[in-house]
């Protein structure tokens, strides 16, 4: 039985389970085949043994006081629901390197034990059941009843094709389950008449984003529930600090729908998985993530403005928040980038919609100890004085006031009276403190 503890481990642990087992199971048989031949050989048909062994299973009763009794299963019952379905996924992906009639039994039996099932292992063995039930395999499974030969079933695991045994005898394979060496694959192993048409192959790069857009706009990956959200971008990483186009496209077509919706609180489970992507790839939060939030076209509100926050804190460096800051206010659409699917283009645009959130989170940036240009600062003083009348009563928009007159003073003594003027129209509970400020300028 220790011998199948990697394998049980692969199918427990394992994200692509079936490659995996494939693999092992080769490498296993030819580690077996070269050993002493006092260890049980590990074949396809030991695998199937050991699935289809009788087993006494503890069954408890559901009362308060149960009493335990023994239930005869095979070996495969035993183990947890999600190890039983990748194993049968496993068996049908490979069924033609396993006996027939061995897997119809296995399936047959698992089915009829209906009752306390788990759903995703009866969907395996039904997928298993319906594998075997097609015409090539219901031919080899009434052959191995032995009704029209007494022959014994071939163990096909370690057989290759046809077409590859005249070059076993290689001394170089390029792998080991490949039977070729890398001579074959030489420089001129491609269309000689392909080697000059830059044209194709430029084609192929200007549409490549353009082609990812189009899966993610038919897979809808946005849609996605927040669990699975977070799986996938956690998977889904490049590891490349500086490349813009894939991760971008994870983050504006599995996170920034979900973002642009927000009325409440972010789910802590996909802003966790979003903020651990996001410290990975700086530039795709920028120009897939930030950027399409900040300009949406409603304006942010206190749910995007706390996310965008937390981002912003704990993935940016303070001189990359100020560049952002500075596109945002003072560049046109051409420099920001922004990267979003088509499908999605509506709910943004191309100028700051100014809202009571998105003076919070001008706040919050300043008290980052993030240092704005002068570009910067103009465009701010412009905008406060355009939105002074609209937000005279807003205390989130004097607090912006207030902490723009503290924290850049030194950039704003040739604005002084226009934001005195502008705090003149304003009636809030800080407008005293931030006249006070502006005249110590």
């Amino acid at each position: 039985m220790g011998q199948w503890v990697p394998l049980f481990d692969i199918f427990m642990n394992s994200p692509t389970p079936e490659t995996e087992a494939s693999l092992w199971l080769q490498q296993s048989f030819n580690a077996t085949t070269s050993s002493s031949l006092t260890m049980t050989p590990i074949t396809t048909s030991s695998f199937l043994s050991l699935l289809t062994k009788p087993c006494n299973h503890i069954v408890k009763d559901s009362s308060f006081s149960p009493p335990t009794t023994s239930k005869r299963v095979m070996f495969i019952e035993t183990l947890p629901d999600m190890v039983q379905s990748r194993i049968l996924s496993f068996l049908a992906l490979e069924n033609k390197r396993f006996n027939a009639k061995e897997f119809s039994k296995l399936a047959r039996n698992l089915l009829s034990e209906d009752q306390g099932l788990d759903f995703w292992v009866k969907k395996a063995a039904r997928n298993l059941l319906d594998r075997m039930s097609e015409p090539n395999h219901v031919n080899e499974w009434i052959f191995g009843f032995g009704l029209d030969s007494g022959e014994e079933l071939v163990e096909e695991f370690e057989s290759i094709p046809d077409w590859l045994k005249d070059l076993t005898a290689a001394n170089d394979p390029l792998h080991y389950w490949l039977p070729l060496s890398a001579a074959d694959f030489g420089p001129k192993f491609y269309d000689d008449s392909l080697e000059n048409d830059q044209s194709l192959f430029s084609q192929v790069e200007e549409n490549g984003d353009d082609g990812m857009k189009e899966v993610a706009v038919e897979m809808e990956p946005w849609k996605a529930e927040d669990e699975t959200a977070s799986v996938l971008i956690s998977h889904l990483s490049s590891g490349d600090e500086d490349e813009l186009a894939w991760p971008s496209q994870v983050l504006c077509s599995i996170v920034l729908p979900k973002f642009l919706a927000l009325a409440e609180l972010a789910s802590c489970l996909l802003l966790t998985s979003t903020i651990e992507y996001c410290k990975l790839h700086q530039r795709a939060t920028v120009h897939g993530l930030l950027f399409p939030l900040v300009l949406r076209k409603e304006g942010i509100n206190n749910p995007i403005c706390d996310v965008i926050t937390r981002i912003v804190k704990e993935c940016l460096h303070p001189a990359h928040v100020s560049a952002f800051c500075h596109t945002l206010l003072c560049r046109g659409e051409a420099e920001r980038r922004i990267i979003l699917l088509p499908c999605h283009e509506f709910l943004v645009s191309n100028e700051l919609v100014w809202t009571d959130s998105l003076f919070s989170l001008l706040h919050n940036i300043l008290n980052h100890n993030v240092h704005l240009t002068q570009d910067s600062v103009d465009r701010l003083v412009y905008h406060v004085r355009q939105m002074a009348e609209t937000f005279f009563k807003s205390l989130k928009f004097g607090n912006f006031v207030l902490c723009l007159v503290t924290r850049c003073s030194s950039l704003l003594k040739s604005h002084k009276d226009i934001l005195i003027e502008a705090v003149e129209c304003t009636d809030s509970l800080v407008t005293r403190s931030i006249l006070l400020r502006i005249t110590s300028l």
